[in-house]
């Protein structure tokens, strides 16, 4: 077509564009020439016959049809090698009865029987304008990793067409290879001996959700399949063990690590506790029995120790801890005996070493000390409220 003719078909789109049809021209408008309409192929008309053969009449006008990038012919009709398409807004031939392109080749429009040439299918592009004239369909590359599956749902050798909820993107399938390191999952949420499937892995490198097979069984990675880990590890659920993973390794019953969550929770001497921001409900295993530690599963000691709630002795973190007890101005023994000889289990204020201990061990019945718990004092003393000579508490004074 000259390069005068599509100059024509470019005024007859925008006149079209503009409203202005043949009918709204004024009558002392001349009709172009058999001759003029041959040159500019702009030929005013009433119907096709007014046209030549290779134009048909449209808004008052003879416009070339049935090749590229022209308006397709009645009936939808292109000339061979183009398709009719009715592309989105923007295209230069975005008019009620569409234009004619190629079809068949990466990115063009595909055939009217929704094929496409070798290599190629018709599917949605991933990258909005990849298509011709920006359809929402056209023929991509399929086969390859991350491609459509071939029109026959195969792929090219090692990969298998499955589904991606991300990796395929608008297609739903592609060809993606199953089941290896670093690979979208099988659709069993399986993969191969020693991965797990895994929907919270960083180590996925295309960036996506989809589920994917990644290093199992050891610390810090996925539980294998059947829940279990290699070596000593134990496979846990809690999200302060795992780091948002749904069921990780661990190592766990030593000090200060995680309480086992089957058999026995800890080794020995060590007691599983929850207290501390990061055991969870998972729990830690802990040093025990002796001074400051945590007290046994039985709330025991060992030897010249008890187990006392003391914040103040123990931390804020423990509250409950294994204490020197039935001392001097020691808390009192939870069994009996409560006190060492000659001491009386007593609750006073100020008179213990810790404010939260409230009955602790203390010299009684002597002068100026605190009364007995039953209220009487050595012979010759009596229990008096002197606040003066006893303070906050009762204390023994000289009978009166």
């Amino acid at each position: 077509m000259s390069e005068l003719a599509r100059s024509g078909v470019v005024l007859a789109l925008v006149g079209g564009a503009l409203g202005v049809t043949c009918g709204e021209h004024t009558d002392d408008r001349a009709r172009a020439t058999g001759d003029d309409a041959e040159a500019t192929g702009s030929a005013s008309c009433d119907t096709n016959d007014d046209c030549s053969a290779d134009r048909e009449c449209y808004d008052g006008e003879c416009v070339p049809v049935g090749g590229e990038r022209e308006l397709c012919g009645q009936g939808e009709q292109c000339d061979e090698g183009f398709v009719c398409v009715f592309p989105t807004a923007g295209a230069p031939c975005d008019h009620q009865r569409g234009c004619c392109t190629a079809a068949g080749g990466e990115f063009e429009a595909c055939h009217d029987d929704g094929s496409c040439d070798e290599g190629l299918v018709c599917r949605p592009p991933q990258s909005l304008g990849d298509c011709v004239l920006m359809l929402p369909e056209c023929c991509v590359l399929a086969g390859s990793e991350t491609e459509p599956c071939n029109a026959d749902e195969t792929c090219d050798e090692g990969l298998t067409c499955a589904h991606g909820r991300t990796a395929c993107g608008l297609w739903g399938t592609c060809c993606l290879a199953l089941g290896e390191e670093q690979q979208v999952c099988y659709d069993d949420d399986t993969c191969d001996e020693g991965l797990a499937c895994s929907s919270w892995a960083s180590e996925c490198d295309w960036g996506t959700r989809d589920p994917c097979c990644v290093p199992a069984g050891d610390a810090g990675q996925p539980c294998l399949p059947d829940r279990s880990c290699n070596g000593e590890l134990s496979c846990f659920s809690d999200p302060l063990a795992c780091g948002g993973e749904e069921a990780c390794c661990q190592p766990a019953g030593g000090e200060e690590q995680f309480c086992r969550p089957d058999g026995t929770p800890c080794n020995e001497d060590l007691v599983c506790r929850t207290e501390g921001p990061l055991c969870g409900t998972v729990g830690c295993c802990y040093a025990a029995g002796d001074e400051g530690e945590r007290c046994y599963e039985d709330d025991t000691c060992n030897e010249s120790l008890a187990c006392i709630l003391d914040p103040a002795g123990c931390g804020s973190v423990l509250g409950e801890c294994c204490l020197p007890a039935g001392g001097a101005g020691q808390p009192c023994r939870p069994d009996e005996p409560p006190c060492d000889d000659g001491l009386s289990c007593l609750e006073e204020l100020l008179a213990c070493s810790s404010a939260y201990v409230t009955a602790c061990c203390l010299q009684a019945g002597g002068l100026e000390q605190p009364c007995y718990a039953d209220g009487s004092c050595s012979e010759g003393l009596m229990c008096s409220t002197d606040a003066i000579r006893c303070g906050p508490n009762r204390c023994c004074l000289p009978e009166t």
